[in-house]
């Protein structure tokens, strides 16, 4: 991955991967509580956004 990503990329990335707290609230839930909560609603935003003709790539908020 380094290969790919920036320095700073990469830093958030092991952050995360090194985020105990993080890793708790997604074996406790098995991926079905707040985190999967979030994306289903970005998912949905998102398909609102192409559904009134937006193209291209389409930012979304991440998870924290």
């Amino acid at each position: 991955m380094r290969e790919v990503m920036t320095e700073a990329q990469f830093e958030i990335l092991r952050d995360k991967k090194n985020d105990i707290g993080l890793g708790r609230i997604v074996r406790k839930t098995k991926g079905k509580g707040e985190i999967a909560k979030h994306y289903r609603e970005e998912l949905k935003k998102l398909q609102e956004r192409r559904a009134n003709g937006e193209v291209g790539y389409l930012e979304f908020e991440g998870w924290q």
